[in-house]
């Protein structure tokens, strides 16, 4: 996706998330068959963190077959 959308980066969060991280598990059809784990770490040290997990926690909600699993540490 950055190879030919490379001003992605300048994108809101919610749109580089959805696009760099929902759509490949969307459309991968082996999903069912190969489990997926996405890790996201250091969301304490984002600039803006509260966002980075609202962003995250509402991909979840809005599509509850993402092989996401939420949880968070104490700092």
């Amino acid at each position: 996706m950055i190879n030919t959308d490379p001003l992605i980066v300048r994108q809101a969060l919610r749109h580089q998330f959805h696009n760099l991280v929902i759509e490949p598990i969307v459309t991968d059809t082996n999903l069912t068959i190969t489990p997926v784990i996405l890790i996201v770490d250091a969301l304490d040290e984002c600039d803006d963190k509260y966002l980075m997990a609202e962003v995250v926690a509402d991909a979840y909600r809005g599509n509850r077959q993402l092989p996401f699993r939420i949880c968070s540490r104490a700092e």
